[in-house]
């Protein structure tokens, strides 16, 4: 299975002091243990790394659960060029910022999940059609 993960809800994997940190830990356990992968537009690794940085200066970076293949993650990078906008852009698709646009194109293109907590990408995602799940929602969904 794959899915797009939108980078808020990796950050709180990474991050102890999320306050969706467990429910992060949940999900991850459970991508793991069902081996799914998760699609990765690159602008999306850009903003994770950025906040894994900016945690790692100020103390809040869990280095032993960090978001690579060793712990059981398996992201697919997807580039975001012009054969990526040429194949997912719409401006049929409902408007939102441009870097939250990419992941709900990308998993409309696809017809593939999205997960996320962000709820104005989840109210604009499912007016497009896809298939959004909060982290826990996937997880009964899929169990």
């Amino acid at each position: 299975m794959r899915v797009v993960v939108d980078t808020s809800v990796l950050v709180n994997v990474a991050l102890e002091s999320s306050s969706f940190h467990e429910e992060g830990m949940r999900l991850h356990a459970f991508i793991k243990e069902n081996k799914i992968e998760i699609m990765m537009p690159m602008h999306g690794m850009f903003e994770v790394a950025c906040a894994m940085a900016h945690s790692k200066l100020s103390g809040n970076l869990i280095i032993d659960k960090s978001l690579n293949e060793e712990n059981g993650w398996v992201f697919i990078p997807v580039p975001i060029d012009e054969s990526f906008f040429k194949k997912y852009f719409s401006p049929e698709l409902p408007y939102i910022r441009a870097g939250d646009f990419i992941f709900m194109a990308y998993a409309k293109g696809e017809n593939i999940p999205l997960i996320t907590r962000d709820q104005k990408l989840s109210a604009k995602a499912k007016e497009a059609g896809v298939e959004v799940y909060e982290p826990i929602e996937f997880i009964e969904q899929f169990s």
